[in-house]
């Protein structure tokens, strides 16, 4: 797996180069043949939260155009971003989750 380097360490990288395995009209049509239901891919990744996708979008906002020396400064973006938002922002993040 390639690395990335912040100066201080090496993290691997994490775009894998191989394309996602995905299911072809043939493997449909046989599991269709054999009773089985493909079922679609979910529109979100399973290891988060739901209300982790308000979080990262607000997140993501706040890092773009960033760069990071080393973790501790990707650390201390992080803290400052947490510290600094208001309860009602993790309240609207929840909020946003029961009207769905």
């Amino acid at each position: 797996m390639p690395e990335a380097s912040t100066g201080q360490q090496k993290w691997p990288n994490s775009s894998p180069q191989r394309r996602p395995m995905a299911c072809h009209t043939t493997n449909a049509s046989k599991l269709n043949e054999m009773d089985y239901e493909a079922l679609p891919h979910p529109p979100y990744s399973p290891d988060l939260l739901p209300t982790d996708y308000h979080f990262f979008k607000y997140l993501g906002n706040f890092l773009q155009g960033k760069r990071f020396r080393n973790q501790q400064e990707a650390e201390n973006a992080l803290q400052e971003f947490t510290e600094f938002r208001s309860r009602d922002f993790y309240t609207t993040g929840i909020n946003q989750l029961i009207s769905h």
